[in-house]
C-alpha cells in the first residue's frame, strides 16, 4: 500500500469507507510515521494517486482501531506511571467484573490527558473511540439522549474499547437549571450498568474538578491527575531531540510549560532553524521558541511582555519558582 507514494506514475483504485495508510518523514527528527485515512466520497470507486491531498478530521481519526494507531512518542516518565496504572487497574477488572470501568484524568490544559488515554488504548491492545462532552449536550434532553444511545452503540461494536470522554464538567448539563439532567444521567447509568468490555475514561482540566457534580463524581471508581513537569521531567523529553547543553538551557527556561507546549516548543526551533537556513540547532533558535510561546501566553492573560529569556529569569528567577508564578496564572485565566 505505501508504493503508491513511492512513484508518481502509480495509482490504486479505492472505495468509500476503505482505509489506506500514508507514511509521513518528520523533518526535524528523520522518524517516519503511518497514519491512517478513511476514504469518504460520493463517487464510489474513485482514483487515487500520489498526487492525492489527505485530511484527517476527528469524526474519522477517534475510532482508529488498535492496529491502525500511529507510532507515539515517549510520554515523561510520570505520564509513563499513570498509564501504568491505569493499566493494571483496567486489566485487573476485566477479571473481576464484567461492567464498564469508569475513570478520571485531570491535569492542566495541554498536559497530555488525551495522549495518556492513547497510551492505555496502546498498552491494554484495545481501540479508541473518542467525543467531547461539548458534542454530547444539545438543549433537547431527547437530542442528547439519542447521541448517548449512538455513541455507546459504537463503543460495544469497537470493544474491547477505551471510551475517552474529554469536557466531562458539561456532561448531562441542564441550562435550564444550571445543573445536572438526571435523565441524561439515568441513560448513563443504563449503559455503564450492561456487560461490556469498555473503559470510560472521563477527562477534564483541574480547575473543572470542583465543579463536576456528585452525580459525575459518583460514576468513577479511580481518579488520576497529571501533574506540572518539573525540570528533570523537561529535560529527559526534551533530550532526545536537541543537544544536551540545549537541553539544559531550554529545560531551565520552560517552567511552566505543559506538554503540548514543549511538543510545540520543537516545532518552533525547527521552523527557526529552517528560515534562518542555519546549519545546526544554537541556543537563539531555542531562545527565539521560548519567546514566542511567553509571548502568545502574556497576551493570553493580559500580562506586560518581557522581552528576552535571560529577562524573565531576572524576574522569577531559573528555579520552580518560574513554574508556580505560571501555573498559578493559568489557574486564575483558565488558560495553559
Amino acid at each position: 500500500m505505501f508504493a503508491i507514494f513511492d512513484s508518481p506514475h502509480t495509482f490504486m483504485v479505492v472505495y468509500n469507507e476503505d482505509t489506506v495508510c500514508v507514511p509521513v518523514h518528520d523533518v526535524f527528527t528523520g522518524e517516519i510515521s503511518r497514519y491512517y485515512f478513511k476514504i469518504s466520497t460520493d463517487d464510489s470507486p474513485c482514483i487515487l494517486d500520489s498526487t492525492a491531498s489527505f485530511y484527517q478530521i476527528s469524526s474519522v481519526s477517534a475510532p482508529l482501531p488498535y492496529a491502525a494507531q500511529p507510532e507515539l512518542f515517549e510520554i515523561p516518565q510520570q505520564m509513563r506511571a499513570i498509564v501504568e496504572r491505569m493499566r493494571n487497574i483496567t486489566l485487573a477488572h476485566q477479571d473481576t467484573d464484567d461492567k464498564p470501568l469508569v475513570l478520571l484524568l485531570y491535569g492542566a490544559g495541554g498536559s497530555g490527558k488525551r495522549l495518556t488515554a492513547t497510551h492505555l488504548a496502546v498498552e491494554t491492545h484495545r481501540n479508541r473511540i473518542e467525543m467531547s462532552c461539548y458534542d454530547l449536550w444539545s438543549e433537547s434532553i431527547a437530542e442528547s439522549e439519542a447521541k448517548i444511545n449512538r455513541l455507546f452503540e459504537e463503543a460495544t461494536s469497537f470493544q474491547p474499547c477505551i471510551l475517552y470522554l474529554s469536557s466531562v464538567d458539561v456532561l448531562a448539563y441542564d441550562v435550564t437549571t444550571n445543573g445536572t439532567d438526571s435523565r441524561i444521567m439515568a441513560t448513563f447509568r443504563a449503559f455503564l450498568s450492561k456487560p461490556a468490555q469498555l473503559t470510560v475514561v472521563l477527562s477534564c482540566n483541574s480547575d473543572k474538578v470542583c465543579h463536576l457534580s456528585s452525580s459525575v463524581q459518583s460514576l468513577v471508581l479511580y481518579d488520576f491527575m497529571i501533574e506540572h513537569l518539573n525540570e528533570d521531567a523537561r529535560f529527559r523529553f526534551l533530550s532526545s531531540r536537541l543537544p544536551v547543553d540545549l537541553t539544559n538551557y531550554a529545560a531551565k527556561n520552560t517552567a511552566g510549560f505543559v506538554l503540548a507546549e514543549l511538543v510545540n516548543l520543537l516545532r518552533d526551533i525547527h521552523f527557526r532553524i529552517t528560515t534562518t537556513k542555519a546549519d545546526t540547532v544554537e541556543e537563539c533558535h531555542v531562545e527565539w521558541a521560548i519567546d514566542k510561546r511567553n509571548a502568545s501566553f502574556a497576551d493570553v492573560i493580559g500580562a506586560p511582555k518581557v522581552s528576552g529569556v535571560a529577562r524573565i529569569k531576572d524576574i522569577y528567577g531559573s528555579s520552580e519558582k518560574s513554574c508556580e508564578t505560571s501555573a498559578e496564572l493559568a489557574h486564575t485565566f483558565g488558560g495553559t
